[in-house]
């Protein structure tokens, strides 16, 4: 009996020191035990942290993408772990979607529809991604990508064929100059050479993968030549051929002329359709029933099916993103905050679009009241929209650093909204001060804030906006020496721009700094009563204060009274050529073209100036080749060449000064350099052509 009652009272036992221990652990020991093993009570610590009982973004995020394509379609990833594993999970375990064809860009986990990577030249597999995806979007089935694949407009006969040429080019470019990299001889002369490289660069086996009902790849293929855009519906970017993007903007226009049209197709795809394609694809259009001309003018004459019949708003309300109910959901693992990112980062730039769109067609002077009050209400839902957006990226994924904060700081700088601006911006610096890329740029508009603030507000508050100023200034500069030492590269640190730009707004700083604004204001009360030689000092008193804008300003003000004073000409070039390149050349060209283009006038004050123009137009051209401008460039660089010719031919006869003729030199120097590039730039701009 006493045997019996005691294994009866065994499990209630254990259950009763069960509770004891758990208890002991959760709520803690004496705090001396506690302290001396504060590892045994991490667990329960920690526990909230790494809750992850509800997080099923990965399983969502699949599924979203997944259910967002239509049947028989072609869905890429781009590669990213949070998508090629969560698509492989559900289409190779769960055997969902089978009418889907799922490829990754790199062919590291689905089939490789490039072809073997690992054995193939960068120049090559350039060529083989651009033929590769020209025909698989020529099939006509619904093709989907994760991203904006760069350079889509370009994928077109035209283009294919000059793709060798362009690859050898941009080869040469290259410091130092190399020869591509071809190990495939490659032959694209015409539609013909186009289709039987498609059909060889990759095994047979390899090129048949992607069929439907029976028939090869080989038997679908270049049904449409390009170009295409991207439409979006939801998480994903749908290839479409470029003709549709004319229904898209009559979706809101109804009815346009062919400028607008074009106009709105380039704005979408960056093609720039000739009058020729225009009407080509208004002719294709109207035969589906889509459009209709009306003399000069083409009208709507019904939408274009969506897939699913849904818009891409619709998508995002069948998104389950149930994350944003979780409360430790920014807790979670980097992955997991990289898919909260993707949704609510496309889901800004969705709003951000639809603002600019509805706020546009709201300032169309032929948009009648009823239209315009409707664009006006759409523009402002989206505007709530982008920013609601915004505080969900930062209250989940802040977990990204700095990233996240800077982008936010742009966007509210962007709608004037400067205080949480700056308040992102230092975040930025503080959460990325050793990752460059942020906490520079970060830094930089930060400065410039307090800097413009120190010019606006009031002048006692002046000097702790500057020393703000001068903080982040020197914090850039400081990044960047260290920067550059780590790389072995800080010979080249002076002419990187942002250390410019530092070392440019820590001049002006430590100026105005050493000038207060009282006494400039103060020269301001004289000038306003005084003269021209009042005006003069202030002008001067605000270039010692590096505030070049002011003192552009108050010089123009005096050459409006004395336009034939060359001193104060020269001052006010000087000042503004220090912030704005393109007002600098109008003013000197337009001096130039007035007062020295004509034979009878002082060769060396007219060969100054065109000199000096020349190098403006130089340098211009030079920053629109650092921001992959080659036809902004083309035109500077045009000009540039002209004015340095004309100056050798005025100088000449005063060649036998050791100084002008260093200065001729040079100039043949130059014209020489700007005579290769033209001729790079002329090969490159026709390959460019449609």
């Amino acid at each position: 009996m006493t045997d019996s009652t005691d294994s009866r009272r065994l499990p209630l036992l254990v259950s009763l020191i069960t509770v004891v221990v758990a208890g002991v652990l959760f709520f803690g020991p004496a705090p001396s035990v506690s302290r001396a093993h504060a590892k045994w009570f991490q667990f329960f610590k920690n526990f909230e942290n790494n809750n992850n009982h509800e997080n099923w973004a990965c399983y969502d995020y699949a599924f979203d993408m997944m259910n967002s394509t239509e049947p028989n379609s072609i869905f890429f990833t781009e590669g990213g772990d949070n998508q090629v594993f969560s698509l492989l999970y559900f289409s190779y375990c769960e055997r969902k979607r089978p009418d889907v064809d799922f490829f990754d860009q790199k062919g590291n986990v689905f089939p490789r529809l490039y072809g073997d990577l690992m054995n193939m030249s960068p120049d090559d597999l350039e060529i083989v991604r651009d033929l590769r995806d020209f025909e698989l979007y020529s099939t006509g089935r619904p093709i989907y990508l994760t991203w904006r694949r760069p350079n889509l407009h370009r994928l077109t006969v035209s283009n294919l064929t000059q793709k060798v040429a362009e690859v050898t080019r941009m080869a040469a470019q290259q410091n130092p100059p190399r020869q591509p990299w071809l190990r495939i001889p490659w032959k694209l002369d015409t539609l013909a050479d186009i289709e039987n490289a498609m059909n060889t660069m990759v095994p047979k086996a390899t090129f048949n993968m992607v069929m439907r009902g029976n028939k090869p790849l080989s038997k679908q293929h270049l049904r449409y030549l390009g170009p295409w855009y991207f439409q979006t519906y939801g998480l994903l970017q749908k290839v479409a051929p470029l003709r549709y993007a004319i229904v898209d903007g009559l979706e809101v226009m109804l009815q346009a002329d062919e400028s607008r049209l074009r106009d709105y197709v380039k704005s979408v795809s960056q093609y720039e359709l000739s009058s020729r394609e225009f009407n080509q694809m208004v002719d294709e259009l109207a035969a589906e029933g889509l459009v209709a001309r009306a003399g000069a003018a083409v009208s709507l004459v019904k939408r274009r099916p969506r897939p699913f019949q849904m818009e891409n708003e619709d998508y995002w309300k069948r998104y389950a993103m149930r994350y944003t109910n979780v409360p430790n959901a920014s807790d979670w693992d980097y992955m997991t905050i990289e898919i909260m990112n993707n949704y609510h980062g496309q889901q800004l730039s969705l709003a951000m679009d639809q603002w600019q769109w509805n706020r546009d067609r709201a300032r169309d002077p032929g948009v009648d009241p009823v239209r315009r009050a409707q664009f006006e209400a759409k523009s402002a839902a989206h505007y709530a929209e982008l920013f609601r957006q915004q505080d969900f990226l930062i209250k989940f994924c802040n977990k990204l650093g700095g990233q996240i904060s800077y982008n936010a700081a742009n966007l509210y700088l962007r709608f004037g909204r400067t205080d949480e601006a700056l308040s992102n911006f230092r975040k930025a610096t503080l959460l990325d001060r050793d990752f460059f890329g942020i906490s520079v740029p970060a830094g930089l508009n930060a400065a410039m804030i307090h800097l413009q603030r120190s010019l606006a507000g009031p002048a006692l508050e002046e000097s702790n906006q500057l020393l703000e100023a001068r903080r982040h200034y020197r914090n850039v500069s400081n990044l960047l020496v260290k920067q550059y030492r780590m790389s072995g590269a800080y010979s080249s640190l002076p002419s990187v721009r942002e250390y410019r730009m530092a070392q440019s707004g820590l001049g002006r700083v430590e100026a105005a700094l050493g000038l207060p604004r009282t006494a400039v204001e103060a020269q301001i009360a004289r000038a306003a009563t005084g003269g021209i030689p009042e005006r003069m000092a202030l002008a001067q008193l605000y270039e010692r204060r590096q505030d070049f804008e002011a003192a552009a300003a108050t010089y123009e003000q005096v050459l409006s009274r004395e336009p034939g004073n060359l001193q104060v000409f020269f001052a006010y070039v000087n000042c503004l050529s220090r912030f704005d390149f393109n007002r600098t050349l109008q003013v000197m060209e337009g001096f130039y073209n007035a007062n020295l283009n004509r034979p009878a006038v002082d060769p060396s004050l007219k060969g100054q100036f065109e000199e000096q123009i020349g190098m403006l137009y130089f340098q211009m051209g030079q920053v629109s080749l650092q921001q992959n401008d080659a036809a902004g460039a083309y035109g500077p660089f045009m000009n540039a060449k002209s004015y340095f010719d004309r100056f050798r031919v005025t100088a000449m006869p005063s060649s036998a000064n050791p100084e002008v003729r260093r200065r001729i030199i040079q100039a043949e120097k130059i014209s020489r350099e700007l005579t290769q590039r033209l001729d790079m730039l002329r090969g490159y701009l026709r390959m460019q052509q449609p």
